[in-house]
């Protein structure tokens, strides 16, 4: 009898050494910023009304990235909206004729970190008079 306990915990021992791990999840890679330029004036806004433009922001693919959010910061109000882009573009709507800094974290599978990019800074253009 003891001689079949053995080889049946064995048996157990053999399944349980085979059976296959969970993969670990990859950490996403760093995007790299490309528009608007930084420290440079923004002309490239589509005017929305007196006030407020919208922008295009753009930045190279991360790999192992399965979304961003983008980090938009007002320098003069000091507030900071964030926005989820699915792609390595988004368009945002601003307030015209302000400083502004951006970053981009790119973010993976679960149980990962977000990877966030350098800081760039860029004023947004009024209308011209």
């Amino acid at each position: 009898m003891k001689k079949i306990k053995l080889l049946f915990g064995g048996f157990i021992l053999l399944l349980s050494s085979c059976a296959p791990e969970d993969p670990i999840p990859v950490e996403p890679g760093i995007a790299s910023l490309l528009s608007p330029a930084n420290n440079e004036t923004c002309l490239d806004g589509v005017s929305l009304n007196d006030t407020q433009s919208n922008v295009s922001f753009s930045w190279s693919a991360a790999t192992d990235a399965v979304s961003y959010e983008v980090v938009v910061s007002n320098l003069l109000t000091q507030s900071s909206q964030s926005y989820t882009a699915e792609t390595n573009q988004t368009t945002i709507a601003l307030a015209k004729a302000e400083p502004y800094s951006w970053i981009v974290k790119s973010i993976g599978e679960p149980g990962t970190n977000a990877a966030e990019s350098e800081s760039w800074k860029f004023y947004l253009a009024g209308d011209a008079v």
